[in-house]
Order: C-alpha cells, then sequence, then structure tokens
C-alpha cells in the first residue's frame, strides 16, 4: 500500500471582520509586507500572483498587528485555489499536466480578455486543467474554453 504524503500546511495573516472560509484572494506583495516580521508567514511559501483560499480560521493565541490595513489580524489555514483562464479547444485536455501560454491578444474592450492574457500570467508553464466551464465567443474567432486551472509546482 502506498501512503499519500500530507501537504504542508500553509498560512496567512487575514482580517477577521472581512474575511470568512471559502473567501479567496490573490497573494500580492508590497514595501510593507516585505519589512515585516511576519512575511515568512504571509509569503515564505506562497507563489506571488496566484489565488488562494481559506480553509480554517484560528483563534489568536496573541496578537498580531498588521501595518497593511492598520489593524489585528488572525491566522487563517489556506489552499491554493484554481485559477479561471481561458484555454484553446486544441489544448484542452482535463485532468493532464499540460503545457501553457497566455493568450495573446489585444481586443482591450473583449469581455475575456482577464482570462485569456491576464490570469494565467502568474501560473507558469505547466497546469492541469480541473474543469471546464463553458465555450467562449471570442469576438477575433478563436476556439476558446474558459476552464479552471491549478499550476504544477
Amino acid at each position: 500500500m502506498v501512503e499519500e504524503k500530507e501537504k504542508k500546511k500553509s498560512f496567512f495573516l487575514v482580517d477577521p471582520d472581512v474575511t470568512k472560509i471559502g473567501d479567496t484572494f490573490q497573494v500580492i506583495e508590497n514595501e510593507v509586507c516585505r519589512s515585516c516580521r511576519y512575511y515568512k508567514v504571509c509569503f515564505g511559501d506562497k507563489r506571488l500572483g496566484l489565488s488562494y483560499r481559506i480553509k480554517k480560521i484560528l483563534k489568536p493565541k496573541e496578537e498580531i498587528y498588521c501595518r497593511l490595513v492598520e489593524k489585528k489580524v488572525v491566522l487563517a489555514e489556506v489552499e491554493e485555489s484554481p485559477v479561471k483562464l481561458s484555454i484553446a479547444s486544441t489544448n484542452l485536455v482535463v485532468d493532464v499536466p499540460i503545457s501553457y501560454t497566455p493568450i495573446k491578444c489585444a481586443e482591450k474592450y473583449c469581455p475575456y480578455i482577464k482570462y485569456c492574457v491576464y490570469n494565467g500570467n502568474s501560473l507558469g508553464p505547466k497546469i492541469v486543467v480541473n474543469r471546464v466551464i463553458d465555450r467562449l465567443d471570442c469576438p477575433i474567432g478563436l476556439d476558446l474554453f474558459l476552464v479552471e486551472a491549478s499550476p504544477l509546482p
């Protein structure tokens, strides 16, 4: 019998007044964070630009003040969350690692541009498509699907 290796738990400091279990957020760093004594908690094992989902909010043993939000925060257990992006039908394979390059498009007013150009930039070259959400009606005629995908380490 092969034992599955338990994933290392990942944490982030969150504002308890606006955060609940199931919320997702994108990891974006700034100067205030870089000089914080809790930097490693929030950013140590996270990949910038990726989305994370809150699994559990922990009761604080001590008060932690966040200079970014300028208030007391609590520790939350988080996990990587899939990213919504567009993918060409020719590359569409579910649950199999594939190479990924964001679609280059200059249609600034396209309703799908965030899925084609922006969302996939932080994923890296290898992804797994978790599920297909819908076919996109691309204004320049590309055969695209909206999917949820996860990056591979």
